[in-house]
């Protein structure tokens, strides 16, 4: 078992071999840290040049742009009802009710059917 003595700034053990390989311990997993960080750097810088190089076909080969369309006018149609009922909110919650009505109310289970 391994018995660790506060240092000042951590935890040590007491032995000088056990010290040697936390020592070594922490190192290993800083040195995994750091590969870790690298094929990330590696993997960004990457996409970042492939995005430039999209940028920089973009700036050469501008796509012809297509020219809108312009479209027949056609006639104002009637406005249907239930967009008027859209409009004032009253109608709205009273088309709500008479649709809910016309459907059926679901009945709790802690109510007895009628």
């Amino acid at each position: 078992m391994v018995h660790r003595q506060w240092r000042g700034c951590d935890w040590v053990p007491l032995e000088d071999g056990d010290k040697v390989s936390l020592l070594l311990k922490t190192i290993n997993d800083l040195k995994r840290d750091v590969a870790y960080l690298k094929t990330l750097v590696n993997r960004h810088e990457r996409v970042i040049g492939q995005l430039s190089e999209k940028k920089r076909t973009r700036k050469r080969d501008p796509e012809p742009e297509p020219e809108p369309e312009q479209q027949p006018e056609t006639e104002q149609q009637p406005i249907p009802e239930k967009e008027k009922a859209a409009e004032d909110p009253n109608e709205w919650f009273r088309a709500m009710r008479a649709a809910l009505d016309e459907v059926g109310r679901a009945s709790s289970p802690s109510v007895l059917p009628q």
